[in-house]
């Protein structure tokens, strides 16, 4: 060992220099680390605030979604006929976790879906605003004809652009608290939804920081500030011997503001141990730094071991599949090095331009866009290009590649050279397409969701704008007895059913999605067919599913008879883009829930 060091004497001192500058370069990172801890922190914690507001905020406008999607029950009955508005209420389901779900007439007169009144709301403030034409939401809770205090929602029932109704719904304190109770540390934290004169109406339960017989913020901390629209609010208190750090962001409805209290030593832990960590891994780093510096020493003196090495790392290079490339536009040739023969088989040291032409026939139809930009470089100003792109490879399958080049211009613009280079990218975008594909599935039925479903048909019908089209809106009749009397794994059964007896005729041909809690839609094309060929093809199909969900379910509890309610518009005849469609279809489904259910109808302009 000590003829080593002596014959590397200069190789030694450096790995020592190495050493101590690393050793001091962990000095000034654990400093660094103390001094953006205060900022770090605050940052979090704003972050963390904000992504809890937007989380409830979204919440609150899903169950609004959800109430607007009950005022197509009311949209043509006599609201000032109460027993007919009590009877149709009564025919519809609770859903969104709402305690009660009611309409109110334009007098107030309410009922709701357990065929009680909730008194009259006439003079509430999410009863005006609803009337006004808008979605709204009580400006704090209320209290409900139950005598519990409760937050309200409320959409208008629109008609000939004017409100002439209330669909309402209510949220118990338990439902509030239960969204507040979200990324509240491990109980060592809390969260609290307030008003904008500081009633506090959800919190996080279970919580030690505060005392949970206050009802009002700024009793509880004097020293906050309302927070401004866009901007958090941000500070420390001492309580209990211990400091207390309160963030507050602004909501976005009635001056609302979301807050979370936490202690600051939760923070300090984690900061601490994630300052540990980092500390370790770079000393790890040294040590591996080190055994590098000798490894590298020991190989200057075994230069057959070094070249061995460097086969052993040019293979590695390989199995990466990176392909660095230079495109000379004056002599038009092109030069690769790395792993190319994943492309081709015909290595050169360079390829001509024909050669060029016949990579860029290797990339797939859909990416060709990129194959454009390549060849049009001489033609506009673009300084790179840049993108994801399938490519056929030799053993036949098509690959994810992602490319990064920088054109070379001279003086006067012109083009010299395009560097740059593929890298396999086939892993990281399956993954990243999987995960686009599982946003547009609704979990339970496998099918598409609503909005999935909304941008599919509107494709299908911009790229079918001259031919013919189905669109079937299919609502299950009785499924709230199903829940009721057989229970709700039962109904999700029923669900999932009806999805892929619904997936089994539409899905191959067309798009098949979940819309609501027990409504589905389907879309159907067709560019070639007659229109009368069409049609009766379409109807057929709407027969057939009718017969098939035509079901009797058993349990414990008795049995339920499932049958399903369809409506049907065609385009272009009912109309031309999704929404005109999804409304014609609703109302040919809302004859057929009127006329006994259990059947089939075609949208007539005429009703």
């Amino acid at each position: 060992m000590k003829s080593f060091f002596k014959h590397n004497l200069f190789a030694s001192i450096g790995v020592v220099l190495c050493c101590l500058a690393l050793v001091f370069i962990l000095f000034l990172f654990r400093l660094a680390v103390n001094n953006q801890y205060e900022s770090t922190m605050q940052d979090y914690l704003n972050d963390n605030v904000n992504a809890l507001s937007n989380v409830f905020y979204t919440k609150l406008n899903d169950r609004l979604i959800m109430l607007e999607s009950q005022t197509r029950y009311f949209k043509d009955i006599d609201l000032t006929d109460y027993n007919l508005m009590k009877s149709t209420i009564m025919s519809t389901k609770g859903i969104g976790a709402f305690k009660t779900i009611g309409v109110a007439n334009s007098s107030g007169a309410t009922i709701n879906y357990n065929g009680k009144s909730s008194g009259n709301i006439l003079l509430s403030d999410y009863y005006k605003a609803a009337m006004s034409g808008k979605n709204a939401i009580s400006e704090t809770t209320v209290t409900d004809e139950d005598g519990e205090k409760v937050l309200a929602l409320a959409v208008p029932i629109m008609r000939n652009g004017k409100a002439v109704g209330v669909i309402y719904g209510t949220f118990t304190q338990r439902v509030l608290n239960s969204i507040a109770d979200t990324g509240n540390f491990a109980k060592q934290g809390t969260n609290l939804l307030v008003t904008k004169n500081g009633t506090v109406i959800a919190r996080t339960s279970d919580t030690e920081i505060i005392p949970e017989n206050t009802d009002n913020f700024f009793e509880m901390f004097p020293k906050a500030v309302k927070p401004e629209k866009g901007k958090n609010s941000y500070f420390t208190i001492k309580t209990n011997n211990k400091e207390i750090i309160v963030v507050m962001t602004e909501i976005g409805t009635h001056g609302w503001f979301y807050a979370t209290v936490l202690p600051r030593e939760v923070l300090s832990k984690q900061v601490n141990i994630m300052s540990r960590f980092l500390l370790l891994t770079i000393a790890g780093m040294v040590f591996v730094f080190l055994l590098l510096l000798l490894l590298t020493v020991y190989l200057m003196r075994n230069n057959d071991k070094a070249l061995k090495s460097n086969e052993r790392f040019k293979l590695a290079n390989a199995q990466e599949q990176n392909v660095v490339f230079d495109y000379d536009y004056e002599r038009q040739t092109l030069t690769m090095e790395g792993n190319s023969e994943v492309i081709t088989k015909e290595i050169k040291s360079e390829y001509t331009r024909d050669d060029v032409l016949k990579f860029l026939e290797l990339v797939h139809e859909d990416d060709s866009n990129i194959c454009r930009e390549f060849l049009s470089v001489a033609e506009d100003d673009n300084t790179s290009v840049s993108g994801e792109l399938r490519i056929l490879c030799v053993d036949g399958h098509y690959y994810w590649f992602r490319l990064k080049s920088m054109v070379v211009r001279n003086e006067e613009g012109k083009p010299t050279h395009i560097i740059g280079n593929l890298t396999n990218a086939d892993e990281q975008m399956n993954k990243e397409l999987s995960l686009i594909k599982q946003a547009e599935i609704d979990s339970l039925t496998g099918i598409f969701n609503k909005g999935a479903f909304k941008t599919h048909v509107t494709g299908l019908i911009e790229e079918n704008v001259d031919g013919f089209g189905a669109f079937y809106i299919i609502d299950l009749d009785n499924f709230k007895n199903v829940n009721d009397t057989l229970g709700h794994d039962m109904g999700d059964r029923v669900l999932a059913e009806a999805a892929k007896k619904i997936d089994d005729i539409f899905g191959k041909t067309g798009v098949t999605g979940r819309i609501g809690g027990d409504e589905f839609a389907a879309y159907i094309s067709s560019e070639n067919s007659e229109k009368s060929s069409f049609r009766e093809m379409a109807i057929a199909k709407a027969a057939l599913l009718c017969g098939r969900l035509e079901e009797v379910y058993s349990g414990p509890n008795g049995s339920v008879s499932v049958s399903a309610s369809i409506g049907v518009a065609f385009m272009p005849d009912h109309g031309k883009e999704y929404d005109k469609l999804y409304k014609n279809g609703d109302k040919a489904l809302y004859k057929i829930k009127r006329n006994g259910k259990d059947q089939f109808g075609v949208y007539s302009p005429e009703e």
